[in-house]
């Protein structure tokens, strides 16, 4: 059993994306069917990169090939894409990552724009970017991974660091970075071994790897919250 003061962090790498429908399940039937979903109304899909379900039941898509944020309900898609004019909306061109709260906060990393938080309330886009003026910014505007952990907080894969942001004062607090000996522009940062030491040695966790045929490895890290605040 894990220890309950740890958060799991899953960073999981090769996913396949496909936008699916689940057949109704009835009696002793367990069949699942699978439907492929290319085009909407007038929105054809392209490039999903990721998918999440609010707690409103909505699914939403960032779609790389048309360069937006699609919110599906099942039936129609509404589409969110960035626009320079409006300061509240969408704030990059293209999405990667999605995670979603209880609450129907949506959260969305981008390839070059840093991190956005969707509020379905006034239905507006707060944006979170690199200041090097100020430390306590996102690390790096590059965001492969977001996630949102039991507590509200929301951590973040990038480029340089792993980030951890504390919504209510909108602060990023930056692990330890990436490194290597190559050449800048080289090199896949540290081996196995230092990222070990880096989770083991330098933050009292655990550094786990589970293998799923068919899909690809995932990096499981254990970090002690009471050590972390």
């Amino acid at each position: 059993m894990r220890n309950p003061e740890f958060h799991t962090i899953y960073c999981c790498f090769g996913f396949l994306l496909t936008v699916f429908c689940v057949a109704q399940l009835s009696g002793q039937n367990l069949g699942v069917n699978f439907k492929l979903i290319t085009r909407v109304d007038e929105v054809k899909l392209g490039k999903i990169n990721a998918i999440t379900q609010d707690s409103y039941g909505y699914l939403w898509f960032s779609d790389q090939t048309n360069r937006s944020l699609l919110r599906y309900d099942g039936s129609t898609i509404e589409e969110f894409a960035f626009d320079p004019g409006k300061p509240d909306g969408i704030g990059g061109y293209y999405p990667k990552c999605l995670a979603s709260e209880q609450n129907g906060v949506i959260w969305i990393g981008y390839n070059d724009s840093g991190l956005d938080c969707f509020d379905p309330k006034t239905q507006t886009f707060t944006h979170y970017v690199n200041d090097p003026n100020d430390p306590a910014s996102l690390i790096d505007n590059t965001v492969s991974v977001v996630m949102v952990d039991r507590d509200g907080l929301v951590w973040v894969g990038t480029n340089k660091s792993v980030d951890r942001l504390y919504p209510k004062t909108g602060k990023f607090t930056h692990f330890q970075p990436f490194f290597t000996t190559m050449p800048t522009g080289q090199g896949t940062g540290p081996g196995l071994s230092l990222s070990y030491d880096m989770v083991t040695k330098g933050h009292g966790g655990d550094l786990k790897a589970e293998k799923v045929r068919g899909w690809g490895t995932a990096m499981i890290v254990l970090l002690p919250i009471q050590k972390m605040r």
